[in-house]
């Protein structure tokens, strides 16, 4: 995780997903949360030219879809560990299955939050996520 994110306001947050709707609410919860900056990407392919091409300081938070087309969560987040192996990385996901998510886990997932979700439960595990961060 990020080392020195003093405050949400300063946070950087990469969200990835296929679902419009999804990535309102995501960013919405996260403006609840006073997160500062806030980037969007519909797939892992535009998430990974987004991170390749920026020249601010490195997110502090993803928070991906597993399930995308192009290039789906699992992939995006292996190219994306290459680069950022500290980055706190939330993976959301409706897979039940064990070795998907050790599959996850050893490619560099942090958290998973298991779709559905709704904006209460999305807000508390966020700002929990946010807490550790400022702690660590």
């Amino acid at each position: 995780m990020s080392a020195g994110l003093k405050g949400r306001r300063e946070a950087r947050v990469l969200v990835v997903d296929d679902e419009p709707q999804m990535v309102k609410i995501v960013e919405g919860v996260l403006r609840i949360l006073g997160v500062g900056s806030i980037s969007t990407a519909i797939d892992g392919q535009e998430a990974l030219k987004l991170v390749k091409s920026s020249t601010d300081k490195p997110f502090d938070l993803v928070v991906c879809d597993w399930q995308m087309p192009n290039m789906d969560g699992l992939e995006f987040l292996e190219a994306f560990r290459a680069d950022y192996p500290g980055t706190a990385f939330v993976m959301l996901t409706a897979k039940t299955d064990v070795q998907a998510f050790n599959s996850a886990k050893r490619s560099g997932a942090t958290y998973f939050f298991m779709k559905p979700i709704d904006a209460g439960d999305l807000k508390s595990r966020l700002s929990s996520l946010f807490d550790l961060m400022a702690a660590s």
